[in-house]
């Protein structure tokens, strides 16, 4: 969770119904920077709300006691986003729910994944597509998107990988792929 976005986030007069959605220590946190507590939604690992039509799981993460990752199911399409996580056989449970996209930390700082453990999960999890996260954002965070994506794409055989440019709207279809809007 990043402390300076989320109050910017919230502030905006275009987020005036955006919700927070977070482990327990997240809302904490939360309440803290005087987010308003009806804005807020507690979910633990193991827990699915339903919010419009898309279901959101929380997964297990290896970072802090209650961290989680997300498996966000619309309709026919899943995405699983690691959140903040080191690597740890118990991700790889999520295969099961075979995610369509994967959004994986990559940068190897302050308790994520570094590119050779993000790869090898995402290996395991074998998405069609999968995105690095956490690159380009901090100066101290310099691992490369584009390394992953050339590791993911020759050792996983199926998984495409995508590097998103910072700020930029996307769509995507099954036929087209990801468009810049």
């Amino acid at each position: 969770m990043d402390t300076d976005s989320v109050p910017l986030i919230a502030a905006n007069a275009n987020n005036n119904n955006a919700k927070f959605i977070g482990p327990p220590a997240c809302i904490t946190r939360l309440l803290e920077l005087e987010i308003n507590p009806d804005r807020l939604i507690v979910i633990k690992r193991g827990e699915s709300i339903t919010i419009g039509n898309i279901e959101i799981k929380a997964v297990y993460a290896e970072h802090t006691d209650d961290s989680v990752g997300y498996l966000l199911s619309f309709s026919t399409l899943k995405i699983y986003i690691t959140g903040d996580t080191e690597y740890s056989d118990q991700l790889i449970d999520i295969a099961r729910e075979k995610p369509e996209f994967m959004m994986c930390c990559i940068n190897g700082r302050l308790g994520c994944m570094n590119i050779a453990d993000a790869v090898r999960l995402t290996s395991h999890i074998q998405p069609k597509v999968a995105i690095p996260m956490h690159v380009n954002m901090f100066i101290e965070n310099t691992a490369s998107a584009d390394e992953y994506v050339r590791q993911v794409e020759l050792h996983s055989g199926i998984t495409k990988g995508f590097v998103m440019e910072h700020g930029a709207w996307y769509s995507y279809s099954r036929t087209e792929g990801f468009r810049k809007r």
